[in-house]
């Protein structure tokens, strides 16, 4: 026969696997009710020469492709293709 005390651990027990599988049931429902994530968070940008681009991020994470190129095959360089200056990267740099 348990005593007090292992009963109320099993209690404390069985109420925090309960919280656990209540939290992780909110995130899928949150999850679901967003509804499916948008693969293409893409936009679009324009260097000062009018060559276009796509852009997705933020400062230096900021990732960039050519306006028909698939999200798999973004930009390894950070000039512009067409005239050479530097892409946008930093802090002071809004993308509008």
């Amino acid at each position: 026969m348990r005593g007090p005390t292992q009963r109320r651990a099993a209690r404390l027990a069985a109420a925090g696997i309960t919280a656990a599988a209540a939290a992780a049931l909110a995130v899928v429902l949150a999850r679901r009710r967003r509804g499916p994530s948008q693969p293409e968070a893409r936009r679009p940008w324009s260097c000062a020469c009018g060559q276009a681009y796509l852009v997705r991020g933020v400062d230096r994470h900021r990732v960039y492709w050519l306006p028909d190129a698939p999200q798999s095959d973004p930009l390894l360089v950070r000039d512009c293709v067409s005239c050479g200056t530097d892409l946008p990267a930093g802090h002071d740099a809004a993308l509008v």
